[in-house]
């Protein structure tokens, strides 16, 4: 509980994000602003649930514009 705690803490409240996502776990305690609010999800296993975070990486990637005009 203490790294949910700790997470929390790190959210700006003066500039707070759309919505936010945590994965927590023995090892890890990752935080994570997301651009759009997320659907509630609370996974508890073995497993991370990772959408969020495919999705997040998905609106991050950088992408270039290649534009030619044959005439």
């Amino acid at each position: 509980m203490q790294k949910i705690i700790s997470l929390f803490e790190q959210i700006d409240s003066v500039h707070p994000p759309e919505g936010v996502g945590f994965w927590v776990s023995d090892k890890v305690a990752l935080l994570k602003a997301l651009p759009y609010t997320p659907r509630e999800n609370i996974s508890l296993g073995k497993r991370f649930a990772i959408r969020e975070m495919i999705q997040l990486a998905l609106l991050e990637r950088p992408f270039l514009v290649l534009y030619r005009d044959w005439e």
